[in-house]
């Protein structure tokens, strides 16, 4: 005889619990989806803020120059204000 499905929850039921948070990086479980996605938006806007900044040399002088890579962008304290 063939052996039958484990016994769990009826078919269709949403049994679904928290186990907590996934992420081995910290306790937060979005923590990390948000560090990823704001990174991901600074690394798509890092040219097009580039050539918009070098453009404009007030803004140089206002703020210093501008980071060359996407990465010192989030080091850079006049990232927010611009």
């Amino acid at each position: 005889a063939l052996a039958g499905p484990p016994a769990g929850p009826p078919r269709g039921s949403m049994n679904i619990s928290y186990v907590g948070p996934t992420n081995a990086h910290d306790g937060d479980a979005y923590a990390y989806e948000e560090q990823e996605e704001r990174r991901a938006l600074i690394r798509n806007m890092h040219a097009p803020m580039k050539r918009w900044f070098l453009r404009n040399s007030v803004l140089s002088e206002r703020f210093g120059a501008f980071p060359l890579f996407w990465q010192d962008m989030e080091k850079w304290p006049h990232e927010a204000l611009v």
